[in-house]
């Protein structure tokens, strides 16, 4: 088999691309872990905002307290237990994120200009050089000149292959030889992201805003989606929701008549009689999260254990149209369910909530030791069983 170094760069390349972090990026690495609780720039949302944390915290503390945020408190340190107090003791779930690509997420929250949640206008700024690069550039230089000093025997090692399978066949000409590099990357890439959708902004029949009507018009959840808070799934409101208030408001804060005719046609609704004069259409909504057919989900019990709606859907409030804000992977969801303490606040007697309530952090780590009736309840409620989610 003809080994030129063309092909053995190629080869070495191939193998540094499958490298654990490489091609994460820290905006991605942000936006995956980090921006369901924390914004850069704008205000704290459940936990702090991180604009800036360079100049009060370092890079040494920022990865030991991503990695386990409950082991830097438990230290005794004066700072990780202030921050905790002033969240109301809300726990930072552990991040299986390694150092570099914690150190990512570092440079991307000190080099992104502007302010924002999780969905950014513009790309993070493109800096000359970071450690993530200079560690890649360094390993590929290195894996190249093992490759050529070592050309002879590795030239050797494809041909006892190709005795066994036609790679010669295969990589005959230059052409196959860098389409199928193309190939098997681009396959790496793609079968990555399968069933991720994080961003995911389909175009619905009516330009709705949660911004207008969540914060502008201070309408809660509970009053839309209503569902989400008694049975399993979250819900669309029905069209008689929406006429409660739009049989006396036509005009909106964006679109003026525009998208709320739209809602008229649907309800068969005319404005200037106040009458129904039509027969209703079908809901034209498009279902922006999608589980899995074996995946199950239920919004009641996640409501009653006091999980809130922006901890899964982001800040839909400041939201001018809906978008996927978390990946849904299941990794994403055992996360939750392996650092989240379940408050037994509403569950049982006053006397067994004010015990619990009461306990420090230690005792309530140490909850787990009980063996009585309570205990076995709270146990099963956010559980790793494959039934509660499978079944």
């Amino acid at each position: 088999m003809k080994c030129s170094l063309k092909n053995i760069l190629l080869f070495c390349i191939l193998i540094a691309n499958q490298l654990p972090g490489f091609g994460n990026d820290g905006k991605s690495l942000f936006i995956e872990n980090c921006a369901i609780c924390h914004t850069i720039g704008k205000e704290k949302l459940i936990g702090p905002d991180l604009k800036n944390i360079q100049k009060i915290r370092s890079l040494e503390y920022f990865q030991a307290f991503v990695k386990n945020s409950q082991e830097v408190i438990k230290s005794g340190d004066s700072i990780a237990i202030a921050v905790y107090q002033d969240y109301d003791e809300t726990i930072m779930p552990e991040h299986s994120l390694s150092n570099i690509e914690i150190d990512s997420i570092w440079q991307f929250i000190q080099t992104f200009e502007g302010d924002a949640y999780f969905e950014y206008v513009a790309p993070a700024p493109k800096v000359k050089t970071t450690k993530i690069w200079i560690v890649y550039v360094v390993l590929i230089v290195f894996l190249i000149s093992i490759a050529f000093l070592k050309r002879k025997w590795l030239c050797k090692y494809f041909e006892s292959i190709s005795n066994k399978i036609p790679i010669t066949k295969l990589f005959a000409k230059r052409w196959k030889s860098i389409g199928i590099f193309i190939l098997v990357t681009a396959s790496f890439i793609e079968l990555n992201h399968i069933g991720i959708f994080i961003g995911y902004q389909p175009k619905q029949p009516i330009l709705f805003s949660h911004e207008v009507h969540c914060t502008q018009n201070k309408i809660t959840c509970r009053y839309c989606h209503y569902e989400a808070y008694k049975g399993q799934h979250g819900g669309i409101p029905p069209l008689s929701t929406c006429m409660n208030c739009h049989k006396y408001v036509n005009k909106g804060t964006l679109t003026d008549t525009l998208e709320i005719a739209k809602l008229y046609d649907w309800a068969g609704f005319d404005f200037k009689t106040k009458e129904y004069n039509r027969e209703q259409m079908p809901l034209g909504w498009v279902k922006v999260y999608n589980l899995p057919d074996h995946a199950r989900f239920n919004h009641q019990i996640h409501f009653n254990a006091n999980v809130t709606c922006n901890q899964c859907h982001g800040k839909v409030e400041e939201m001018k149209e809906i978008r996927q804000a978390a990946s849904l992977t299941m990794k994403w969801c055992v996360d939750c369910h392996t650092t989240s303490n379940v408050p037994l606040v509403g569950y049982y007697s006053e006397k067994e909530t004010s015990n619990f309530k009461a306990m420090s952090a230690d005792e309530r780590a140490n909850f787990t030791l009980r063996s009585d009736t309570v205990y076995k309840v709270y146990k099963n409620m956010g559980g790793l069983d494959c039934y509660k989610c499978h079944n």
